[in-house]
């Protein structure tokens, strides 16, 4: 996932210092709104919450990466994760209040959508990641039931147990354990694929809805040009009559002139 913290800097101080009119700098304050500053607020907080949580689930891939049956760190790993998920929900709320701030501009439309795009992304990683962990947990739980019936097969060949063998069972009892402690690891993760599952389908529905409105607000505009034309087309018909109408009263006139010199001249 790339870092787009200068391209919201950038967004951020254009829409901070927009280009003004002679009119605007003479009659409207200098200053920003209170909801243009609340919006860049909740903004700034969104996206600093996305990048700490792009920097957890970095270090989860490097753990789960590292976690193999003689380096288990599966406390770690489940902890990690319970923390990027409750920092996705709460990224979540933070947009719907993000996006229901009723703000105008191209610039904040920009901010919003970057902001929406980098956490569905977000999702999209953590749930690849989850997908990983379980496969490597349930290839580990295979490597395990090897080992263990091997084991298994060596103690049933002997008739009288030894004490590295005694040994030996004690550390099938533990593996055992361990085994459980991982069945119960992908059940958690599985669980979590199934939220963060939710949590693609909730964006996607709210991607969806807005493209919906852009394609209302496409067909309006095109109905409104349409609108125009034809309006500019009414104004030009009604151009040209005024326009006939005004040679018809020239040339009325031209001829009551003639009349009226013809009369003065021959008759009077």
């Amino acid at each position: 996932m790339t870092d787009i913290t200068p391209q919201l800097l950038l967004i951020t101080q254009t829409y901070k210092a927009p280009l003004k009119s002679a009119y605007q700098e003479r009659f409207q304050p200098s200053e920003i709104s209170a909801s243009d500053s609340h919006f860049m607020n909740e903004a700034g907080k969104l996206h600093f919450s996305l990048v700490e949580t792009h920097k957890m689930l970095n270090s989860l891939f490097k753990l789960t990466k590292q976690n193999t049956l003689f380096n288990n760190q599966s406390s770690r790993i489940h902890q990690l994760s319970e923390q990027i998920e409750d920092s996705i929900k709460v990224s979540q709320i933070k947009l719907e209040e993000v996006r229901g701030v009723q703000i105008g501009g191209e610039c904040a439309e920009i901010i919003k959508e970057i902001l929406q795009q980098r956490l569905l992304s977000l999702i999209k990683d953590f749930q690849k990641l989850l997908q990983t962990r379980t496969k490597l947990l349930k290839d580990n739980k295979l490597k395990q039931k090897e080992i263990s019936s091997v084991n298994e097969v060596e103690l049933s060949r002997r008739d009288t147990p030894s004490f590295l063998e005694v040994n030996n069972v004690q550390e099938q009892i533990d593996d055992l354990s361990e085994l459980q402690a991982r069945a119960d690891s992908v059940e958690q993760v599985e669980k979590q694929m199934a939220e963060v599952s939710q949590m693609v389908q909730r964006l996607a529905l709210i991607v969806h809805e807005q493209q919906l409105m852009v394609e209302r607000i496409d067909q309006n505009t095109d109905q409104a040009l349409l609108n125009l034309e034809k309006g500019k087309q009414e104004i030009e018909k009604y151009h040209q009559n005024v326009t006939s109408n005004r040679n018809l009263g020239i040339k009325v006139f031209m001829i009551f002139v003639i009349f009226f010199v013809f009369y003065v001249i021959f008759l009077v």
